[in-house]
């Protein structure tokens, strides 16, 4: 397991924490989907297949959740995105900024799979749920790094900078040419935001 995949696992309820309750029906208690997340820190493999069994059993989208961050931690994260993105386009997703979250970690998980194009169509996809969300605008900025495409990178941050202006990261001044961006955009590009689809959710909420 590489130093990305150990962030994703270090941080893993993080992420679930990020996801809303309120759509996604409760799961009995035995097969929690708390349960489900605690066991991929331990044993990814066995979280898998915990997660498909709750699933034939009725577990629903939580249980299908909990399967594809298993898979992230298995080095599967172009599978896990695959799903990642079914499942926002499920009619059980729930609102419009649940599933722009969903797609937001299938971006990530695109990125962590190194398939630059597919993580670029997650996000835009993304953005057209929630356009004023500028850690979306950040995301995309990162996938367009990761191709090179530096105009479009300046761009995306641009618009992070215009909706949320006092975010630390992205009120830097930003580089009119492309050799003065690259060092900041590859500096985000490594963070282990990479492993971690909502790295900024909060740690000890309530789940399932």
């Amino acid at each position: 397991m590489d130093f990305r995949l150990s962030c994703f696992a270090l941080s893993v309820l993080a992420i679930a924490c990020a996801i809303p309750t309120g759509a996604w029906p409760a799961p009995a208690p035995a097969n929690s989907y708390e349960s489900c997340i605690a066991v991929i820190d331990k044993n990814p493999t066995e979280a898998f297949e915990m997660a498909l069994a709750w699933r034939d059993r009725g577990g629903g989208l939580p249980a299908e959740h909990c399967a594809a961050l298993a898979l992230i931690a298995l080095d599967e994260a172009g599978e896990a995105a695959s799903r990642l993105g079914t499942l926002a386009s499920r009619t059980d997703a729930g609102t419009l900024s649940e599933r722009a979250k969903l797609l937001t970690e299938a971006g990530n998980a695109w990125l962590l799979a190194n398939q630059w194009e597919n993580a670029n169509a997650a996000f835009s996809a993304a953005l057209k749920l929630t356009p004023r969300d500028p850690e979306l605008w950040t995301d995309r900025a990162r996938a367009s790094a990761a191709r090179q495409n530096w105009t479009d990178a300046e761009k995306d941050l641009t618009n992070a900078i215009t909706f949320e202006k006092s975010r630390p990261e992205t009120t830097q001044p930003l580089p009119s040419t492309p050799p003065f961006l690259r060092p900041w955009l590859s500096a985000a590009a490594s963070s282990s935001k990479l492993a971690t689809p909502l790295a900024h959710a909060p740690i000890g909420c309530k789940y399932w």
